[in-house]
């Protein structure tokens, strides 16, 4: 069952399993907003909270194993939702909603991330002694 199995959870931190779920979502819904036929701001806009969403996972659960897939997902993601806001610049009350929200989750996941990394490592320390 490993081997068959195994590529959904290698490379994840043990509790981290079901993120392999997360890009299955994001794909679904990309595709969902070809057949339904949004127009391009919306898409934009949806576009930039599923990639803000990913990112605040990422940045919090910590899902791999490797410290540089976990850098490379949160600039990857970084990166495209600075793409959408630079497409959505034309239309600013939907450039001005997802910039806040890019704010609001940067401000909030990072020091989360920070504070969890602190925590683990006062769990092992104590698990030590």
């Amino acid at each position: 069952l490993d081997k068959k199995y195994g590529f959904l959870y290698r490379g994840l931190r043990g509790r981290a399993f079901w993120f392999r779920l997360i890009p299955m979502l994001i794909n679904f819904t990309l595709a969902a907003e070809k057949v339904y036929g949004m127009n391009e701001f919306s898409v934009g806009m949806l576009n930039g909270m599923i990639f803000l969403v990913n990112l605040g996972v990422v940045i919090l659960i910590w899902p791999f194993t490797a410290f540089a897939t976990n850098v490379i997902f949160v600039v990857a993601n970084t990166l495209r939702v600075v793409l959408i806001l630079y497409l959505l610049f034309n239309h600013l009350s939907f450039f001005i909603s997802l910039l806040v929200l890019t704010l609001v989750t940067l401000a909030v996941s990072i020091p989360l991330r920070f504070w969890l990394i602190r925590k683990e490592k006062r769990e092992r320390e104590s698990k030590l002694q």
